[in-house]
């Protein structure tokens, strides 16, 4: 067995001495584990803990966080099995993940006597890994030697039933197969606590009966078992007590037969409401949840225990009280460095944003300097575009002739408006529904007619050479910053015919 392992909230070292000898007392009478006034609080969103922090608002008050448990005691004992009953939401999986050290507590105490091992749906199983190569990596995480999980390989896959399967990964398994592996790895660890959750409620009748006959013999050896099921008959079948928890608090611990009942007409009840209800009532129970503070708790216990309350106890919310005023507050030094901080990273980002903007108008001054290196051979070309193009623009508002033109291979329009002196803008006003960045070889576009410099339909070359447009294109690259010519234009060009 394991040395205990104990959460508490904080106590005085004359009080710890008291407490430990008590310790000592319950643990040689076979107690497994006990929680006295435990209580769990979730924080704030990530906003609102900013704002916490830096001081905004709500300073003369409490937060409003979540309880998700509040002032929940317990004992168990040695060969117990332990129902944990409750609608959803209300804190079994926070208590049975407390239990097994995955989360720690806000407020009281929680002492655990032994290993704790759970079995949930999957819980652990690594999906890339094959359930043999899953087993090995538990038992390793258990403690267990590379010598003692061989000699329990065959026996751990003999009981899960998966037969050959136990040799592909888990992805591929159902959650019945699952369930059946982690059940197999977790009841053949002998842990000193099991917790089981939910996980024998997707497997089938047989695994489950035979499950059912190995817990048994697990709590034979005084071993101490929890079990999670929204399942009345298994709960009925496989527990000695009931938890039910009812969002956040105790509302009956005892024996399952007397709890169970209980659990069972409240569900009824609550089956029998409309769904409006049912969330109504759900809302309610959570605004109760999220109005708490350990302040009520120490309220709540001084004002319902019957019995007297040790003042370790009250000593316990007191230190908690202490610890929730002062969470998550910092000096003026701190909130003042984290003020410089921000400021920074804004000031930080206005002047990145300024050095990008600097850096694209030395680029623009870079291309006018270009432009007015390399002028000469475009010169012609710009000069036939800014002429047609006047003419173009008087000729549309007395009503432009057109011509049909066949896209040759390679065309584009920026090259094609080149060679007959036009702009983009001149083909496109007559082509509307043409995608400039989608014309074809055989597709029929329309052009101004101008006798000057349209050819006529015998000739096979223009005024402008293939090489010539070469070399103007080579230039538009750099210096045409006035016309929508793109920069890629082909390398050669043919006439183009007309109809």
């Amino acid at each position: 067995m394991s040395p205990v392992i104990k959460q508490d909230s904080g106590l005085k070292n004359s009080e710890l001495k008291d407490s430990e000898l008590k310790d000592s007392e319950l643990k040689d009478s076979g107690l497994k584990v006990r929680g006295r006034l435990i209580s769990k609080k979730f924080e704030l969103s990530q906003n609102e803990k900013l704002k916490e922090v830096l001081g905004i608002g709500q300073t003369n008050q409490e937060m409003k966080d979540f309880w998700a448990l509040r002032n929940v005691n317990f004992e168990v004992y040695d060969g117990e099995a332990i129902g944990v009953v409750g609608l959803n939401g209300s804190g079994k999986s926070t208590l049975l993940n407390m239990i097994d050290r995955s989360l720690s507590i806000t407020a009281g105490e929680l002492e655990i006597n032994g290993e704790v091992s759970r079995i949930a749906i999957g819980a652990g199983l690594k999906a890339d890994l094959t359930g043999r190569d899953n087993i090995r990596l538990k038992c390793t995480m258990m403690g267990m030697s590379k010598k003692q999980i061989e000699d329990k390989m065959s026996e751990i896959v003999q009981f899960s039933e998966l037969g050959p399967f136990i040799d592909r990964q888990v992805k591929d398994y159902s959650s019945g197969m699952r369930s059946k592996l982690a059940f197999s790895i977790a009841i053949n660890q002998d842990p000193d606590i099991l917790i089981i959750d939910e996980a024998l409620s997707v497997g089938d009748s047989t695994f489950s009966a035979k499950s059912a006959k190995k817990m048994f013999e697990f709590r034979e050896k005084g071993k101490t078992i929890f079990v999670v099921s929204h399942n009345s008959a298994q709960i009925q079948k496989w527990t000695d007590k009931v938890i039910w928890l009812h969002y956040g608090e105790v509302k009956e611990y005892g024996a399952t037969k007397d709890v169970l009942p209980k659990y069972q007409a409240f569900i009824n009840w609550f089956n029998g409401l409309a769904r409006e209800q049912q969330e109504q009532y759900k809302l309610d129970r959570r605004k109760e949840q999220q109005d708490y503070s350990v302040t009520a708790l120490k309220q709540e216990v001084l004002d319902n225990t019957s019995e007297s309350v040790s003042q370790s106890s009250l000593t316990l919310i007191d230190e908690t009280i202490k610890k929730s005023k002062k969470r998550s507050k910092l000096t003026w030094t701190s909130k003042g460095l984290m003020l410089l901080c921000i400021l920074v990273m804004f000031f930080s980002g206005i002047a990145s944003a300024k050095g990008q903007s600097i850096l694209g108008l030395k680029k623009t001054a870079g291309m006018k300097q270009k432009t007015k290196v390399k002028p000469s051979k475009v010169s012609r070309s710009s000069t036939s575009k800014s002429s047609h193009k006047s003419s173009t623009s008087a000729n549309q508002k007395k009503g432009v002739e057109t011509v049909d033109y066949i896209v040759k291979e390679g065309d584009i329009i920026s090259n094609i408006a080149l060679v007959y002196g036009l702009t983009n803008d001149d083909i496109m006003k007559l082509n509307p529904n043409i995608n400039p960045s989608l014309i074809t070889p055989g597709m029929v576009i329309k052009l101004p007619k101008a006798t000057k410099n349209m050819p006529s339909s015998t000739d096979t070359t223009t005024d402008v050479s293939a090489s010539s447009v070469e070399e103007d294109n080579f230039e538009d690259e750099t210096i045409d910053t006035t016309t929508d010519t793109p920069n890629n234009l082909p390398d050669s060009r043919t006439t183009p015919e007309s109809e």
